[in-house]
This record gives C-alpha cells, sequence and structure tokens, in this order.
C-alpha cells in the first residue's frame, strides 16, 4: 500500500491553495490511497478561512491524470468497483462545492477519472500539448466518476455523446473550441495563468462570486423557471449587502470598487452561540450587528439562519469537549456540576418560549423532523462524538470512589446519554421542556 502523504502534494501561497496529484511513475492514475487523500485534503482545505482558490493539477510536465487505475480496476470485484466511483463521486462533488473558487491547470493528458475531476473544477486551463479524452468505452466500462452528468453540461449533449461513446481524445485546441477548457497557454505559464485567473475573481465581491456559482450550479438541476427565481432571489439578497452598495457607487462614481475583506469564520459563531444562549433564537441582522461584520462577509460563511445554527451547535461540540476534558482533571463533584452546567444549557434555562422552550438544539430537533435530515443528524452525531468523554468520566467517578464498584463505567456513560438523548427527544415530542431537565436531574439524583 502506498503511503497516502505522498499522494498529494499540498502548498498554499497568499490564499491560493495548491493540490497536485502525485503517482507520476504510474501517470498520476487514480487509486483507492490518492482519493482518500484527495478527499482529506479538501475537507481540510473547505474549513481553511485563508484558502479562498484552489488549483488543482498533476505532477510531472506532461500528465495530469489517465484516469482510474486499470490494473486495480481489474483486481476488484463489482461491488468493489462501485465503492470506488462512489467515493470519486463524492470527491468531484465536493470540489464542485467547495464554497471557494477552483481551477483545473491541466497539465498535460486527461482522461477518464482524471478528466472527470477537472470537469467537476469551476474552470479549466490546459496547456497546449495536453490530450483529453473520455476512453472508458474503450475498456468495456463507463465514465464512472460524473463524466456522464457534468461533460454534456459543459460541452452539449451531441458533443458529450460523440467523446464518450467513441472514446477518442481530443487535443487543447479543439477542447478550447468546445467550450471543455476556457483558456489554452503555453506548459510554462499555466500555472502562472491560473493564478491571474483566480486573481481576477478574487478582486470581485466575495459573496456575488460564492452566489453565482451557486446559482450557475444549483440552477442547471432546475427547470428554467425555477433558475430564474434563484437567480432573483440571489439577486435580492446581494442587493442587501455593503458590498453590492460599494459597487453600484463605484460604478456612479467611475472609481474601483474596494470590497470588505472576509472576516474570521469563527467570530461570527461565537457571536451566534452568546445570541442563541441569550435569546433562544437570532437573526443575521442581529449577529451583523453585535459582531459588526458586513452582511456580505456573513453571507460568505454562511447560506442562511438554519446553516449557522449547525455551526453554532459543533461550536459547543467543541466548547463542550473542552470543557469536560478540563473536569477530567478535577475530582467527581466539579465533573457533576459541569454536567449540570451543559444541561442548563442545553436547556437555554428551560425558559419557555412559544411552548418549546428558547433552547436553540430543540428548536433544531423541531424543525428537523419537519426540514432538514442534516440538523437531526447533527445532533445524533454530537451525542457520538461526546460518548468516549463522558464514558473517562465516569471512569474518574468510579477511580474517586464515587460510584458503586459494581457498574461498570460504561454502562453509566451510555446510560447518562440515552437518559439525555432520550429526554430530549421525548420533550420535543410533548414540547414540554421542563420533562427534560427534571429527568435529567432525577438521573443525577441517582448518581448522588
Amino acid at each position: 500500500m502506498e503511503n497516502m502523504k505522498d499522494l498529494i502534494l499540498y502548498s498554499q501561497d497568499e490564499g491560493i491553495a495548491k493540490i497536485t496529484l502525485n503517482r507520476p511513475e504510474s501517470l498520476n492514475a487514480l487509486n483507492l490511497e490518492l482519493l482518500l487523500s484527495l478527499s482529506e485534503t479538501l475537507d481540510k482545505v473547505k474549513v481553511d478561512q485563508n484558502v479562498r482558490a484552489v488549483i488543482i493539477t498533476g505532477a510531472g510536465e506532461k500528465i495530469f491524470s489517465v484516469g482510474a487505475d486499470i490494473k486495480l480496476l481489474h483486481s476488484l470485484t463489482p461491488l468493489e468497483v462501485r465503492d470506488l466511483a462512489k467515493l470519486a463521486v463524492e470527491i468531484t462533488h465536493k470540489i464542485e462545492s467547495l464554497g471557494k473558487v477552483v481551477v483545473a491547470a491541466i497539465n498535460g493528458t486527461a482522461l477518464g477519472g482524471g478528466l472527470e475531476i477537472a470537469e467537476a473544477c469551476m474552470l479549466r486551463i490546459a496547456a497546449s500539448h495536453a490530450q483529453l479524452g473520455h476512453p472508458e468505452v474503450r475498456i468495456g466500462a463507463v465514465a464512472g466518476f460524473g463524466g456522464t452528468t457534468r461533460l454534456p453540461r459543459l460541452i452539449g449533449k451531441g458533443r458529450a455523446a460523440e467523446l464518450l461513446l467513441t472514446g477518442n481524445s481530443i487535443n487543447a485546441e479543439q477542447a478550447y473550441n468546445m467550450g471543455l477548457v476556457n483558456k489554452v497557454v503555453e506548459p510554462g505559464k499555466l500555472l502562472i495563468e491560473a493564478e491571474n485567473m483566480i486573481r481576477g475573481i478574487l478582486s470581485q465581491s466575495p459573496i456575488a462570486v460564492k452566489l453565482t456559482w451557486e446559482a450557475l450550479h444549483h440552477g442547471l438541476n432546475l427547470t428554467l423557471e425555477e433558475s430564474a427565481q434563484l437567480d432573483a432571489n440571489y439577486f435580492g439578497l446581494v442587493a442587501s449587502t455593503e458590498d453590492f452598495k460599494i459597487g453600484t457607487k463605484s460604478f456612479i462614481d467611475k472609481t474601483t470598487p474596494v470590497y470588505s475583506k472576509i472576516t474570521n469564520k469563527e467570530h461570527v459563531i461565537q457571536v451566534a452561540a452568546q445570541l442563541f444562549l441569550k435569546n433562544g433564537n437570532t437573526s443575521m441582522d442581529e449577529v451583523m450587528k453585535i459582531s459588526k461584520v458586513s452582511k456580505s462577509n456573513i453571507y460568505y460563511h454562511f447560506k442562511n439562519k438554519e446553516d449557522l445554527q449547525l455551526a453554532v451547535v459543533k461550536y459547543w461540540t467543541s466548547l463542550y469537549e473542552t470543557c469536560l476534558i478540563e473536569a477530567l482533571k478535577q475530582d467527581y463533584r466539579p465533573v457533576r456540576e459541569r454536567l449540570s452546567d451543559f444541561t442548563e444549557l442545553l436547556l437555554g434555562g428551560v425558559i419557555e418560549r412559544n411552548g418549546v422552550g428558547n433552547c436553540p438544539f430543540i428548536s433544531l430537533y423541531i424543525k428537523s423532523s419537519e426540514q432538514s435530515s442534516e440538523v437531526k443528524d447533527a445532533i445524533t452525531l454530537f451525542f457520538r462524538e461526546i460518548e468516549p468523554i463522558v464514558i473517562k468520566i465516569f471512569k474518574q467517578g468510579k477511580d474517586n470512589n464515587e460510584f458503586n464498584k459494581t457498574v461498570h463505567p460504561k454502562q453509566m456513560a451510555l446510560l447518562f446519554l440515552s437518559t439525555l438523548e432520550g429526554s430530549l427527544i421525548l420533550g420535543v415530542m410533548m414540547k414540554d421542556p421542563l420533562l427534560i431537565k427534571q429527568t435529567i436531574d432525577n438521573f443525577f439524583l441517582l448518581l448522588d
């Protein structure tokens, strides 16, 4: 098995990250290890606030990537081939929805899965000697990494059918003429041109760039009327931002606009977390006012209030973990108090609000049954993530003779977690936050 660390080369300079597919001895063919490493790298880039754009290229001067490793495919079972393709599809989706400008610098031959990675990028620049194609049919396969979906959207159904059904390759100039690549340059200028294109985009309003790409990307999957409506909604959204005022005023004044810089995402989350804790709810306008961050910046990081709420849930999870890890260094009593404090945080003080309490967790749970499974998944994941930490806490309590020696710490911890999660769900179902607090308080009485 190859070292995953060496299969993807990563560097960053002035907000532009470069991801290099690095299996030159195998023509940068895509095997499982390379795909996993690429997936992990994309995950890190997505949350790195210092990265505003990405260039994806291949190691060497002649090969971008020849696609899936054929020797590997030949050795896999049909189910394993499908799993490999699913992983690749997830990766191309990550590229497409990274929330940052992504440019493929096609430094040479790009075939099959390699070309499919490039097709998922916002833009593509090719070296003049590059060859591009989908030869999958020539080995009795299909373009299973997203090519049959993205290629016709880029160049039209007829031309896509010709490339996919014949397996023929085209040169860089032909790819440019049919719209598959945006620019063709001499090999030595490839990365320079990619950076120049990126910097031109980054000089525009960040929120306008982000929403333009989202409207373009998502609009292709909608009807003409729905897509136009999405455009109108995004137009209205950017009109509420400071960047819109800056841009329109600069046009009138015939000056060069200077758009707002991207503010640290964590600052916005912390402000939102405190507002949720205080009021049980908040608005993007409140976050903007308290954090002193422009609306452009807030909408750059978060699509809507629900998106911000999920970020707050993750923030509290991290905060709670830190709190409990610190508590492990102390005796049982402070640990119990820490847990009790958390239940108060969880319930938002058990203040009645609209009949369901003001707890953001409760509100999210209710919304999850009506709107988004992602919210419920986030809460469930929260309980799974804190399980090992809670087990440590109860083990600490047992070591300090605070628990009955016959009770295993893990059993006690799982009982606590199931009680907490169960009472939360039951309290939500009955719309009675007091039931949640009573259940948890009774549980602590058992510990005493």
